[in-house]
């Protein structure tokens, strides 16, 4: 920074960045932009969470066996297994 001796003026030096000056009502302005774009992006979050939850279901209930098969002592009739799972 600079200052002339004679007339008192002052200013940056090459290179030099001035501070800049936040206000209240800017910070306000912005926290409020940010709460409503976090707002917006917390509901369209929602919605594609509880698409793909109805998307889920309806493929599950589409692939579930009409009657689910009992579990027989050689394992998992659904998996297939031929062990039973470990205690």
């Amino acid at each position: 920074m600079w200052t002339c001796w004679r007339s008192g003026e002052s200013g940056l030096a090459a290179g030099e960045k001035g501070g800049e000056v936040i206000t209240k009502a800017q910070i306000a302005t912005q926290n409020a932009a940010m709460e409503q774009l976090s707002r917006r992006m917390l509901d369209e979050q929602k919605e594609k969470r509880m698409d793909y939850a109805a998307q889920r279901s309806s493929m599950q209930e589409k692939s579930a066996p009409a009657a689910a098969a009992p579990a027989t002592a050689e394992g998992c009739a659904t998996c297939a297994r031929r062990t039973p799972p470990p205690p």
